[in-house]
C-alpha cells in the first residue's frame, strides 16, 4: 500500500504498519480492522508553562463497520473513536 511521506523530515515507522490487519473490539464484538493511514501529531501550547504533547493516530477501516481512529498517546482520556 503506497502512502505519502513529507519531504525533509526524518521518518519514524509506525508501531502498527500501514496495510496490516488485526482484531480490535470497539464497544462490541471483536472485528478485523486494517490500518489505512497513520500520522504523528503535536500540540504546541500557547502557555509556556505547559508541555508540548505528541501522539500518533492510526486510521482504521472495516468493510462492515466503516472507519475509526486509534490514538496512541500518554495523555489521560484519549483513546479510540468511530
Amino acid at each position: 500500500m503506497a502512502h505519502y511521506r513529507q519531504q525533509g523530515r526524518p521518518q519514524r515507522e509506525p508501531a502498527i504498519p500501514v496495510g496490516s490487519s488485526g482484531n480490535l473490539s470497539l464497544g462490541g464484538a471483536s472485528a478485523v480492522w486494517q490500518v489505512v493511514g497513520f500520522q504523528e501529531r503535536c500540540d504546541i501550547p500557547t502557555d509556556a508553562e505547559e508541555d508540548i504533547s505528541f501522539w500518533r493516530e492510526y486510521f482504521l477501516f472495516n468493510r462492515e463497520l466503516g472507519f475509526a481512529f486509534l490514538v496512541n498517546t500518554t495523555r489521560a482520556g484519549a483513546g479510540s473513536s468511530r
